[in-house]
């Protein structure tokens, strides 16, 4: 137990390290440090947790634990399609032209094999000797520019970030599709390279319910993330909805509520994520789409 606890003390004192570092001048501490402040209702002294982030609007909230940040303004945001219902691994080239006719945006899986020097259509690497190409893929639409799409990087690293963006620059410039795309990774150093290729990027969302570490930790390291990218959007599994729109309602986030069956049940766990304002996509795996 006590190791354990000094686990959390160094991750919590080391996030603070980080984000107090990120201040670009002395007159910023005011801003990301944590002041204590006296409630005069209550006659105690609560803490106001802040956080400066960088091209920002620092607020203040005294409600313990929890960080707000305000509207980037470098972030781009993009023309969305009418319906937040996008379809989960369209990955197979028997069905996607269906798909891409029943819905707007579509979400595919992406791994490159560096033996061909190609990007595969596929969620396993193992699977890119039997899966289509890119390029392929994007023949098979019946009109690519009909859709939106959600690029699933799965392998990308900051080593081959530059030919994959080129690769997909060169695809979306064929269709005049760019603003239509999305690419997603985890790693903020590659993101931070299709970034400067102009495309719009999801950064992946740690699920806190696969972590060691608290919720008030969780925050801190994502905020890092955020402040580093600047992603266009957030993205992770339906169950983070309501904590991703608690802390982070100011970024627009991308979500997955898929590898489930219709019933309607689920469907209307899928509408109450829509209604969410800051929930931007919602993934699912259902024959149809459905109205919220």
């Amino acid at each position: 137990m006590f190791i354990k606890k000094l686990f959390y003390l160094f991750i919590v004192l080391g996030s603070m390290i980080a984000y107090f570092s990120s201040c670009e001048n002395e007159d910023a501490w005011e801003c990301c440090g944590m002041d204590p402040l006296h409630d005069t209702v209550n006659d105690t002294i609560i803490r106001v947790d802040t956080v400066c982030l960088k091209d920002t609007v620092c607020l203040k909230d005294t409600i313990k634990d929890t960080v707000y940040i305000g509207e980037n303004p470098y972030v781009i945001h993009p023309e969305y399609p009418s319906s937040k219902i996008w379809y989960h691994g369209a990955n197979y080239a028997n069905s996607v032209a269906e798909r891409s006719m029943k819905f707007e945006g579509l979400e595919i899986d992406i791994n490159y094999s560096s033996s061909t020097g190609k990007m595969y259509v596929c969620h396993n690497i193992e699977d890119t000797i039997k899966s289509v190409t890119l390029e392929e893929w994007f023949e098979i639409l019946p009109d690519p520019t009909r859709n939106w799409y959600w690029l699933d990087m799965k392998n990308m690293t900051v080593n081959t970030a530059d030919e994959l963006a080129e690769k997909i620059g060169a695809i979306a410039q064929k269709y005049g599709i760019k603003e239509r795309i999305w690419i997603e990774y985890y790693d903020v150093n590659s993101l931070q390279i299709i970034k400067k290729y102009g495309f719009n990027t999801i950064l992946t969302v740690e699920n806190l319910n696969a972590q060691v570490y608290s919720e008030y930790v969780w925050q801190y390291f994502l905020l890092g993330k955020i402040n580093l990218v600047k992603p266009s959007a957030i993205g992770c599994d339906h169950t983070m909805a309501n904590l991703l729109n608690r802390y982070f309602s100011d970024q627009e986030i991308f979500l997955w509520h898929s590898t489930i069956i219709y019933t309607d049940e689920y469907a209307a766990e899928t509408r109450a994520l829509c209604s969410i304002p800051s929930v931007k996509v919602v993934l699912v795996d259902y024959d149809e789409p459905i109205t919220y």
